[in-house]
């Protein structure tokens, strides 16, 4: 999941889903689903496509894994 808090700050898993329960609205789900349509999803300040949120998860995904190893991986 993926969301807009108050601030205009991305929320990513947890954050986002805590946030679902109280603003829909600014919080995505499912986005796999949407993949294969050019529909952006709205939320009150901002305008994502379903690649760009994949984005958002994966880079969140990557920073997690690179603290958690207490280094950067190297690119290939």
């Amino acid at each position: 999941m993926v969301g807009v808090g108050e601030a205009g700050d991305l929320l990513v898993g947890e954050e986002a889903r805590n946030q679902f329960i109280l603003y829909p609205e600014r919080t995505v789900r499912s986005i796999k689903r949407r993949m294969a349509a050019a529909k952006r999803s709205n939320s009150p300040d901002t305008a994502y496509t379903p690649q760009e949120i994949s984005a958002i998860i994966l880079k969140r995904l990557k920073d997690i894994a690179e603290r958690a190893s207490g280094g950067r991986y190297a690119k290939r």
